[in-house]
């Protein structure tokens, strides 16, 4: 599953039609989590619309990003991959750098799954490229794990390990994270003993030393 965008930081309106959005937007995640994708779909569909009525263009970074996360999760990779473009370009123009990390993550996880693990890498990349510059942990691990997505998804399953087992072991990683982690290596399908084996060796990896080896195009 593909992450949710950040809160808003700027201070809330007391504006009805923002409290009306709000309120939607929560609807919308509640919804989603009870796994109602389409009434959740509905809520962030509408406060969207009141977003961009009220030209508030990090409420509709947020909601482009919620809407993507739907989209995922209902196989519409296409659908993921647009509004994770859009929700990237408008914490752009914001100067948001957190809420770009975690908007082209998200673009790479629907590349990934459309089948284009170039524009996957390419995406991923910049995350961690931008996830260093703010010295943000847990994003760089998130990225890194990312880049073990690709290598399982290309058929490198084996090479997976490696990042999963790094960040896994790193204390800075998110619980969401980690969880999503061990899912994947389930999915992987391999030996219990190999399993553990490369899971063991990517936790003796150092992290800056990776980051250095995949922003050099060896991973």
């Amino acid at each position: 599953m593909i992450r949710r965008p950040p809160r808003s930081t700027p201070l809330y309106s007391s504006a009805a039609s923002d409290v009306y959005k709000r309120q939607l937007n929560a609807l919308g995640g509640i919804a989603s989590d009870r796994r109602e994708l389409e009434r959740a779909r509905e809520f962030h569909t509408l406060s969207l619309e009141l977003a961009r009525r009220a030209n508030r263009l990090s409420s509709e970074a947020i909601v482009l990003g919620n809407l993507g996360d739907i989209a995922y999760q209902l196989g519409d990779y296409a659908a993921a991959r647009a509004y994770g473009q859009s929700a990237r370009e408008r914490f752009q123009e914001l100067g948001q750098l957190p809420g770009m990390v975690i908007a082209l993550g998200n673009v790479a996880q629907a590349d990934l799954k459309l089948g284009d693990a170039g524009a996957a890498r390419r995406s991923a990349r910049e995350a961690l490229l931008l996830a260093r510059s703010l010295g943000s942990l847990p994003d760089i691990l998130w990225a890194v794990y990312l880049f073990g997505q690709i290598l399982a998804e290309t058929g490198q399953e084996a090479r997976a390990l490696a990042p999963y087992g790094l960040a896994r072991a790193h204390p800075a990683l998110e619980n969401q994270t980690r969880l999503e982690i061990d899912e994947e290596i389930v999915r992987l399908k391999l030996p219990d003993d190999e399993v553990a084996a490369g899971l063991a060796a990517g936790a003796g990896l150092e992290l800056e030393a990776v980051v250095e080896e995949i922003l050099a195009g060896k991973w």
